[in-house]
């Protein structure tokens, strides 16, 4: 079994963990699904050399771990969000300089995608209601989706489309009838 299959087969396990992520009744439910498959995602991105995708799962690790406690960090002020967003930029600018990844226009686009996934994510973790955080979670998968296409993770891809899936599924499941 080479790196390559090791790495895709923990990105298929990392999937389940956040497409059921969607399916729970509560925000804290979402982010501890979305906790562990941040875990194992960060391991996939940096086993296939995609550093940006890498980084940013390990900063959604702590992310998710702050939130989860949200009432003792107040996680959900402003600071907070400041810290993060620089955090997910210099993950950004890491993944030029540090990891050397060409800075071309096509690069630079693509590798943006997952920054603004995470503040996407970011933005629905500062909500307790399960419909706020599946409503910013379709505009973060469906910025992974394509990052996750450009570097070929397939664990990734199948997530994130599995993900917009149960994201609807849980809209109209749950958050329809809260209407």
């Amino acid at each position: 079994m080479t790196i390559e299959m090791i790495a895709q087969a923990i990105g298929i396990i990392a999937m389940f963990f956040n497409i059921f992520s969607y399916q729970q009744k509560s925000g804290k439910g979402v982010i501890t699904f979305q906790l562990f498959g941040a875990s194992l995602f960060a391991v996939n991105f940096l086993m296939i050399g995609a550093f940006s995708g890498g980084l940013l799962n390990v900063i959604a690790v702590i992310r998710a771990i702050l939130f989860l406690k949200k009432d003792k960090f107040k996680t959900d002020n402003i600071p907070w969000f400041v810290v993060f967003l620089c955090s997910y930029i210099a993950s950004y600018v890491l993944t030029f300089t540090v990891f050397g990844k060409p800075f071309t226009v096509v690069n630079a686009l693509f590798e943006i995608l997952p920054v603004i996934g995470m503040v996407a994510t970011h933005l629905a973790f500062r909500h307790d209601d399960a419909g706020i955080i599946r409503r910013f979670g379709f505009v973060s998968s469906c910025s992974w989706i394509i990052y996750n296409i450009w570097v070929l993770s397939i664990g990734a891809i199948v997530c994130e489309a599995f993900s917009i899936i149960s994201i609807f599924i849980g809209m109209w499941r749950l958050d329809r009838k809260n209407k």
